[in-house]
């Protein structure tokens, strides 16, 4: 005889000899109370000790207190052998809560309703969230399944190190410790607001499944929906980093997680399937080129951690869209678009498309310069240096091809005498390149290093280069006087003055008109 069997043995010897019969009916819950209503009423069950205690009064308090024993405990209806016999079946919560499309439903549909019936004692069954005898209604902030309970519950078996964790494959981790640290795990525990995302918010509370599975509430077609149940209104949130017409196209734009990471919400990134380090398993490889048309694809990790976009931690999901994160082995394989810049700027690759470099490449030329040819594609750095930079930041910014001393060189590759647009070009204005760097503004620039002055990008727009004779043009004539003013303050008010304006003489238009 165990010791827990022993004790059982012991507590119910204790209540005869307190004068109770041999037999009782067992159908009043003050009946079942003769016994488990003793701390010391245990059992052994594969190999764990399990308590029998009842405590009556927390009992009273729970959802269930108007219920008989026997209403769950339904095998114990009618007995009158007592003690009644051990090793008695489960209680079926779906003989009060079943429902084709309910949570007893989700539950054996779930993942762990899966392994339950696959004989996993480790798999989690009601009880062992809600509780048994103790349950409490879900706005009750003591129950087991409140807001601020619902993390620490799922702890319990995903958390680093517990023993659920250790002997299944669970993919994701420190799981908990990465939420608390997330938007949302401060929201719940510094801030207290019981409406941020828990677990079971984004899981759901029953029909827990794998981000593999279409019908999961994480599966990356079902992500979206998932997080607008408290993130409404995403595309006009997200209107000023993403094009409005990629939302009507099919993985133009990339999923939620993609962006903010499930658990990490600051950070990029599912760590597991679609994380850089898996695209630099092949990427980080300096001979690997495109099948097609053996354009290099290697990627050098030093140059992208160094730009703008490595340390603003910009994963490489962001920009290269139409990923398949449930392919783990190659999750580009289908992806086929160019990376489309205007996911996050919108603006800048809008003045792009309506000037005069954007209309020639959408319309196949391919002399026309695209984003990355002035940009760069993965060393990406900004046009200007920061304000809380370093020494060395300073120095790797001011290498950059868009920092102010390095436009002529960058439009030189195009615009120099012999080169590709400079072929193009019938103007009047020729030697452009050279006699921008006799002129003053090219000696203020490139003889005394003043980052102030005028540059290619000052006059002709950084996006929007467009030719003299069009009205939008910030060299036409009607605007030219102001694109000069944006240096040139004082002198610009004057001249809006005087007669050859435009404002200084009303007849100037239309007299420009008759010609």
């Amino acid at each position: 005889m165990t010791v827990s069997q022993y004790t059982a043995v012991a507590t119910l010897g204790s209540l005869l000899a307190l004068g109770m019969p041999p037999t009782a009916r067992g159908q009043e819950n003050s009946d079942c109370l003769q016994c488990h209503d003793s701390s010391g009423l245990r059992v052994e069950r594969h190999g764990r000790d399990i308590s029998l205690y009842v405590d009556a009064e927390r009992f009273a308090q729970s959802v269930h207190a108007d219920l008989d024993c026997i209403s769950c405990h339904e095998e114990l209806d009618g007995v009158e052998d007592w003690p009644h016999p051990v090793g008695l079946a489960r209680v079926n919560c779906g003989e009060c809560h079943e429902d084709k499309d309910g949570p007893i439903a989700d539950y054996w549909a779930s993942t762990h309703g899966q392994e339950v019936r696959a004989g996993d004692e480790d798999a989690p069954m009601c009880q062992d969230c809600h509780g048994n005898h103790y349950i409490l209604s879900l706005n009750d902030p003591n129950s087991a399944i409140s807001p601020f309970k619902i993390p620490q519950m799922c702890a319990q078996c995903h958390a680093e190190g517990a023993e659920v964790a250790r002997t299944h494959n669970i993919p994701e981790e420190q799981i908990v410790q990465r939420y608390k640290q997330s938007i949302h795990g401060e929201g719940l525990f510094k801030q207290g607001l019981v409406v941020t995302a828990v677990c079971t918010s984004c899981h759901t509370g029953h029909n827990v499944r794998p981000h593999t599975d279409p019908k999961s509430t994480i599966h990356k077609d079902q992500v979206r929906k998932t997080c607008m149940k408290c993130h409404g209104l995403i595309e006009e949130v997200h209107r000023k980093v993403i094009a409005g017409e990629l939302w009507e196209r099919e993985g133009a734009v990339p999923v939620c997680v993609e962006c903010h990471s499930p658990h990490e919400v600051r950070k990029v990134f599912y760590d597991t399937n679609m994380s850089n380090a898996d695209c630099l398993r092949c990427h980080r490889d300096r001979t690997l080129v495109a099948s097609t048309d053996g354009r290099p694809l290697f990627v050098d990790v030093s140059e992208h951690v160094g730009s703008i976009h490595g340390r603003k931690n910009v994963s490489c999901a962001q920009c290269h869209s139409g990923l398949d994160p449930a392919d783990t082995e190659r999750p580009c394989k289908g992806s086929t678009e160019l990376v489309n810049c205007a996911v996050c700027h919108e603006a800048e690759v809008g003045d792009y498309n309506r000037g005069r470099h954007g209309q020639l490449h959408a319309a196949g030329d391919t002399n026309a310069p695209y984003c990355t040819d002035c940009h760069g594609r993965h060393g990406i750095l900004e046009h200007e240096v920061p304000e809380d930079a370093s020494v060395l930041l300073t120095d790797i910014v001011r290498e950059s091809p868009t920092y102010s001393r390095n436009i002529p060189a960058l439009c030189a590759r195009c615009h120099r005498e012999g080169e590709r647009a400079a072929v193009r070009y019938f103007g009047p204005e020729q030697k452009i390149i050279e006699h921008y760097t006799m002129s003053i503004h090219g000696k203020g620039l490139l003889e005394s290093g003043l980052t102030v002055t005028a540059t290619c990008t000052d006059c002709h727009s950084p996006h929007k280069e467009l030719p003299r004779s069009d009205p939008d043009s910030t060299i036409s004539k009607r605007n030219i006087a102001a694109t000069c003013g944006q240096c040139h303050d004082g002198i610009y008010e004057q001249y809006q003055q005087s007669v050859h304006s435009v404002r200084g003489n009303p007849d100037y238009e239309s007299r420009r008109l008759r010609g």
